[in-house]
C-alpha cells in the first residue's frame, strides 16, 4: 500500500510505502531501505547539527564585533588626540552651513634637507543638522570621523 505522494519516477519526492519512508531522495538513491524512525532520527541528528553550526558562527561573530569596537575605539583615539596638532578658523558662512580650515605644519625630509610644508583641509559644518563633511574623506573611506572634524 502506497500512502503519500511521489513526483514521478526519477524526481525528488516523499512516499511510505509498507513501513519504509523515502524523502528527497531520487529513484537511484532509494535503493537502500529507511523507516520512518530511522529517518526521524537522521533528520533530528542533521538539524542539532545545523544548530550548533549556527550557535558556532553566532559565537564567532561576537568575537569579531568584540574586536573590531575595540580596534575602532583605538582608531578614534589617535584620531582625536591627532586633533592637538592642528589650528581652526572659519573661512565662510552661509546660512546654516560654515566652512573651516584645519591647518597643521608638517615637516619631512633628512636632517639637512628638512623642510617644513602647511597642510590645510576644509571641513564643511551644518548647523542645524550638526553634521561635518571634510576633504580628506576618511569617513567615507573608513567610517571614521577624522580629526578635522573633531576640530570643528
Amino acid at each position: 500500500m502506497v500512502t503519500g505522494v511521489v513526483f514521478g519516477k526519477e524526481t525528488m519526492g516523499a512516499c511510505l510505502f509498507k513501513n519504509m519512508f523515502w524523502a528527497g531522495m531520487s529513484s537511484t538513491q532509494r535503493s537502500k531501505k529507511t523507516t520512518l524512525k530511522q529517518f526521524m532520527e537522521q533528520y533530528e541528528y542533521a538539524l542539532a547539527n545545523k544548530v550548533e553550526s549556527e550557535n558556532e558562527l553566532d559565537e564567532l561573530e561576537k568575537q569579531f564585533q568584540s574586536a573590531y569596537t575595540n580596534l575602532k575605539f583605538q582608531e578614534f583615539q589617535k584620531q582625536f588626540f591627532g586633533k592637538l596638532d592642528y589650528l581652526c578658523s572659519k573661512t565662510k558662512e552661509c546660512d546654516i552651513v560654515s566652512e573651516y580650515e584645519v591647518q597643521k605644519w608638517i615637516t619631512f625630509g633628512e636632517e639637512e634637507e628638512k623642510k617644513r610644508k602647511q597642510v590645510s583641509f576644509i571641513v564643511d559644518f551644518n548647523s542645524e543638522t550638526n553634521e561635518t563633511h571634510c576633504n580628506c574623506r576618511l569617513f567615507e573611506f573608513r567610517g571614521m570621523v577624522c580629526k578635522h572634524q573633531l576640530m570643528v
